[in-house]
Protein backbone atom coordinates (compact mmCIF):
# COMPACT_ATOMS: atom_id res chain seq x y z
CA UNK A 1 0.00 0.00 0.00
CA UNK A 2 2.68 2.44 1.37
CA UNK A 3 4.68 1.27 -1.85
CA UNK A 4 1.39 1.85 -4.46
CA UNK A 5 0.87 5.29 -2.86
CA UNK A 6 4.21 6.22 -3.45
CA UNK A 7 4.30 5.13 -7.12
CA UNK A 8 0.93 7.42 -7.33
CA UNK A 9 2.96 10.38 -5.77
CA UNK A 10 5.34 9.73 -8.34
CA UNK A 11 3.14 9.38 -11.04
CA UNK A 12 0.41 12.30 -10.06
CA UNK A 13 4.42 14.41 -9.74
CA UNK A 14 5.66 12.94 -13.01
CA UNK A 15 1.87 14.11 -14.48
CA UNK A 16 1.89 17.76 -13.11
CA UNK A 17 5.32 18.25 -14.20
CA UNK A 18 4.55 17.07 -17.32
CA UNK A 19 1.29 19.07 -17.64
CA UNK A 20 3.26 21.95 -15.99
CA UNK A 21 5.77 21.84 -18.62
CA UNK A 22 3.39 21.58 -21.72
CA UNK A 23 1.81 24.69 -20.51
CA UNK A 24 4.81 26.42 -20.60
CA UNK A 25 5.44 25.10 -23.95
CA UNK A 26 2.08 26.58 -24.66
CA UNK A 27 2.77 29.92 -23.72
CA UNK A 28 6.27 29.67 -25.37
CA UNK A 29 4.00 29.12 -28.50
CA UNK A 30 1.55 31.90 -27.76
CA UNK A 31 4.36 34.39 -27.49
CA UNK A 32 6.27 33.24 -30.53
CA UNK A 33 2.61 33.65 -32.50
CA UNK A 34 1.89 36.80 -31.30
CA UNK A 35 5.61 37.84 -32.05
CA UNK A 36 5.23 36.30 -35.65
CA UNK A 37 1.30 37.83 -36.12
CA UNK A 38 3.19 41.14 -35.40
CA UNK A 39 6.00 40.74 -37.92
CA UNK A 40 3.32 39.75 -40.28
CA UNK A 41 1.00 42.75 -39.60
CA UNK A 42 4.45 44.59 -40.31
CA UNK A 43 5.15 42.90 -43.22
CA UNK A 44 1.17 43.31 -44.51
CA UNK A 45 1.87 47.23 -43.84
CA UNK A 46 5.09 47.34 -45.79
CA UNK A 47 3.99 45.36 -48.33
CA UNK A 48 0.91 48.21 -48.59
CA UNK A 49 2.78 51.03 -48.11
CA UNK A 50 5.05 49.80 -51.15
CA UNK A 51 1.58 49.33 -53.47
CA UNK A 52 0.76 52.84 -52.64
CA UNK A 53 4.21 53.96 -53.30
CA UNK A 54 3.80 51.87 -57.05
CA UNK A 55 0.47 53.44 -57.35
CA UNK A 56 2.00 57.33 -57.11
CA UNK A 57 5.27 55.94 -59.05
CA UNK A 58 2.89 54.79 -62.03
CA UNK A 59 1.00 57.96 -61.61
CA UNK A 60 3.85 59.73 -62.21
CA UNK A 61 5.35 58.11 -65.01
CA UNK A 62 3.85 59.76 -68.07
CA UNK A 63 5.06 63.54 -66.48
CA UNK A 64 8.72 61.96 -65.91
CA UNK A 65 9.04 60.31 -69.63
CA UNK A 66 7.73 63.84 -70.36
CA UNK A 67 10.48 65.51 -68.20
CA UNK A 68 12.64 63.51 -69.29
CA UNK A 69 12.67 64.26 -73.35
CA UNK A 70 12.20 67.83 -72.70
CA UNK A 71 15.60 67.74 -70.26
CA UNK A 72 17.00 65.59 -73.59
CA UNK A 73 15.68 68.21 -75.69
CA UNK A 74 17.62 71.14 -73.85
CA UNK A 75 20.27 69.14 -73.66
CA UNK A 76 20.57 68.87 -77.67
CA UNK A 77 19.69 73.10 -77.64
CA UNK A 78 22.44 73.33 -75.36
CA UNK A 79 25.13 71.59 -77.36
CA UNK A 80 23.64 73.43 -80.52
CA UNK A 81 24.36 76.66 -78.29
CA UNK A 82 27.58 75.52 -77.23
CA UNK A 83 28.39 75.18 -80.86
CA UNK A 84 27.21 78.51 -82.35
CA UNK A 85 29.23 80.05 -79.08
CA UNK A 86 32.06 78.19 -80.40
CA UNK A 87 31.48 79.18 -84.25
CA UNK A 88 30.82 83.04 -83.00
CA UNK A 89 33.91 83.52 -81.12
CA UNK A 90 35.83 81.82 -83.39
CA UNK A 91 34.75 84.06 -86.16
CA UNK A 92 35.22 87.58 -83.53
CA UNK A 93 39.11 85.95 -83.11
CA UNK A 94 39.14 86.69 -86.94
CA UNK A 95 37.29 89.79 -87.18
CA UNK A 96 39.35 91.12 -84.61
CA UNK A 97 42.46 90.16 -86.14
CA UNK A 98 41.07 91.94 -89.23
CA UNK A 99 40.60 95.21 -86.97
CA UNK A 100 44.04 94.60 -85.99
CA UNK A 101 45.26 95.20 -89.74
CA UNK A 102 42.92 97.70 -90.78
CA UNK A 103 44.30 99.26 -88.21
CA UNK A 104 47.57 98.62 -88.52
CA UNK A 105 47.05 99.64 -92.18
CA UNK A 106 45.41 102.79 -91.37
CA UNK A 107 48.11 103.97 -89.01
CA UNK A 108 50.28 103.24 -92.11
CA UNK A 109 48.92 105.29 -94.71
CA UNK A 110 48.40 108.54 -91.79
CA UNK A 111 52.25 107.78 -91.25
CA UNK A 112 52.38 108.51 -95.11
CA UNK A 113 50.08 111.03 -95.27
CA UNK A 114 52.51 112.66 -92.81
CA UNK A 115 55.49 112.03 -94.75
CA UNK A 116 53.60 113.07 -97.76
CA UNK A 117 51.88 116.34 -96.10
CA UNK A 118 54.16 118.47 -93.43
CA UNK A 119 52.16 119.70 -90.52
CA UNK A 120 53.49 122.78 -91.71
CA UNK A 121 51.94 123.02 -94.43
CA UNK A 122 49.69 125.65 -95.44
CA UNK A 123 47.03 123.40 -96.77
CA UNK A 124 47.61 120.39 -94.09
CA UNK A 125 44.12 121.20 -92.64
CA UNK A 126 42.24 120.91 -95.72
CA UNK A 127 44.01 117.72 -96.79
CA UNK A 128 43.65 115.85 -93.41
CA UNK A 129 39.87 117.26 -93.49
CA UNK A 130 39.96 115.37 -96.80
CA UNK A 131 41.63 112.41 -95.87
CA UNK A 132 39.24 112.03 -93.05
CA UNK A 133 36.26 112.19 -95.10
CA UNK A 134 37.93 109.09 -97.61
CA UNK A 135 38.76 107.04 -94.92
CA UNK A 136 35.38 107.08 -93.41
CA UNK A 137 33.96 106.34 -96.70
CA UNK A 138 36.46 102.75 -96.73
CA UNK A 139 34.98 102.23 -93.28
CA UNK A 140 31.48 102.47 -93.72
CA UNK A 141 30.74 99.77 -96.66
CA UNK A 142 32.82 97.45 -94.22
CA UNK A 143 30.64 98.11 -90.85
CA UNK A 144 27.69 97.06 -93.04
CA UNK A 145 29.50 93.01 -94.08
Amino acid sequence: MIELDYEKKQLVTEVDTMINDFDEEIKEMQKEKYRLESDLKSAELKLILLFEELILLKSMQPEDIRLSNELKKCTEAKGFIIKEIQEISKKLISKRSEVEEIKAQEAKLLEQFHELVPTNHEHYDNALAFYERITKKRRRPEKIK
